[in-house]
């Protein structure tokens, strides 16, 4: 598995975590009058500056015109679900798929584990069950870590 795929995929992350920021807790009628474009023009104030580069590194493939938007580069930190979780853990006992430390259906596990089918793409079962046991660790509602799929 190549490095560039790798790269795709957390540019992927990046993509959609910048376009769907601004419209996480709002509610349905509220996305839908709401402008995508405003959003990843105006939502952010502050550049991450140059820890990125390799994104626009020259040897790539494909370059996007995304990666030019500054909007893509703003640092955030994790949701509240999923520090929360990782502060509750006592002595690195995690959650867990069979002893979960909460009853989150969010969606921030699921954010973190596209890795996992690139990894390990030659066996998809396999594949999925690290995915969810990465995504139990802080979500552990089961549609909180099964949408790890």
């Amino acid at each position: 598995m190549t490095s560039s795929r790798f790269k795709a995929c957390l540019l992927g992350g990046a993509i959609g975590d910048a376009l769907g920021y601004p419209v996480e807790f709002m509610t349905r009628d509220a996305i839908l009058g709401f402008s995508a474009m405003r959003a990843l023009l105006t939502y952010f104030g502050r550049f991450a500056g140059e820890d990125y580069n390799w994104l626009k590194a020259d040897d790539m493939e494909y370059k996007s015109p995304l990666l030019g938007c500054r909007e893509l580069y703003e640092r955030r930190t994790p949701g509240n679900t999923c520090l929360s979780a990782l502060r509750s853990a006592t002595h690195q006992n995690f959650g867990t798929i069979d002893d979960h430390i909460n009853n989150s259906k969010g969606c921030g596990g699921v954010m973190r584990v596209a890795p996992a089918g690139l990894m390990f793409h030659d066996s998809p079962e396999y594949a999925f069950r690290v995915a969810a046991d990465c995504a139990a660790i802080t979500h552990g509602h089961p549609s909180g870590y099964l949408s790890a799929l």
